[in-house]
C-alpha cells in the first residue's frame, strides 16, 4: 500500500467515527429511573425521554470514572428531592444506538 492509499484510508475511518456520535443537550428534565448494572455501570432514563433514540431508553456511565461519580449523586440528589436537572448532556452514538452519560448539573 502507498502512503496516499494509507491516508485515505485513515481519513475515512476518522470522519466515520466522526459522524458516529454527536454530543446532545436536553435542558430541565426530570430522572425517571437510576439503577445499576453488574461491573460498576449506573443507567439513567428520563421522564421526557432521550432527544435521541438510545438502545433500551438509558443512558450509561461507568462509576470508575472520577467525574461518573459525581454526576451520579446530582441524577440521584434530584430524583430524591424531584428536582428537574437544568443540564442533562449525553454522547449518542448512531453505531449502536448507545448513550453514555456526559454531564448532569442541578441548580
Amino acid at each position: 500500500m502507498t502512503k496516499v492509499t494509507k491516508l485515505i484510508g485513515l481519513l475515512a475511518l476518522i470522519a466515520f467515527n466522526t459522524h458516529a456520535s454527536e454530543l446532545i443537550t436536553q435542558t430541565n428534565v426530570k430522572v425517571k429511573r437510576l439503577g445499576s448494572h453488574p461491573g460498576n455501570t449506573f443507567y439513567i432514563s428520563l421522564e421526557e425521554g432521550f432527544s435521541k433514540q438510545c438502545k433500551y431508553g438509558l443512558a450509561y456511565c461507568s462509576v470508575n470514572e472520577p467525574s461518573c461519580k459525581s454526576m451520579l449523586s446530582i441524577a440521584l440528589t434530584a430524583k430524591a428531592t424531584n428536582r428537574p436537572l437544568p443540564d442533562f448532556r449525553y454522547q449518542y452514538n448512531s453505531a449502536t444506538q448507545s448513550c453514555s452519560v456526559w454531564l448532569v448539573s442541578m441548580q
